[in-house]
């Protein structure tokens, strides 16, 4: 990656000598400040969880403490409930992508006899049958999405608490 290049051209307008030039770009300065903050963004969580699950800790009393070794998992592999929660993890998530399968092949199904138009193109594409007099297609701006995600959550914390 080190010695990524991308030839730039610029229009012939804009250069002194009325030719077309070329600059090239080294890339690598330009993406490693992102990739860097990308990869300790990922490595830290996973290094501290790495070392708290050697670690002794009672939630009960917190001055209680040290090292445990592979205590942490010989308790855990050996406890029965361990299985029955993974279970019941396979079972939920199993019939969960059962149901969005079935949702998906209905909504299909009603788009193709009901409303006698392609569901699947835009589905995979991400992209419909452009309507004539419209105007090309636009994709909503983040702050729409971070305001319904903040809204979602604040309605649910509220039906929970109060309901």
């Amino acid at each position: 990656m080190a010695g990524t290049t991308t030839t730039a051209t610029l229009p012939s307008g804009s250069a002194s000598t009325g030719k077309r030039s070329q600059r090239n770009v080294k890339t690598l300065p330009l993406i490693a400040p992102s990739v860097i903050v990308l990869f300790l963004w990922m490595i830290v969580p996973l290094a501290m969880t790495l070392w708290f699950s050697f670690q002794y800790y009672n939630l009960l009393d917190p001055s209680v403490g040290g090292f445990a070794g592979f205590e942490n998992y010989t308790f855990l592999l050996t406890d029965p409930s361990l299985w029955t929660a993974m279970a019941n993890t396979l079972y939920l998530v199993f019939w969960v992508l059962v149901a969005i399968i079935a949702l998906h092949v209905a909504a299909i199904l009603w788009y193709r006899i009901v409303r006698r138009d392609d569901l699947v193109t835009p589905m995979i594409t991400g992209r419909g049958v452009p309507v004539e007099g419209e105007g090309p297609m636009v994709p909503a701006p983040l702050w729409r999405l971070l305001f319904s995600v903040v809204l979602a959550a604040g309605l649910t914390f509220v039906l929970a608490r109060f309901l």
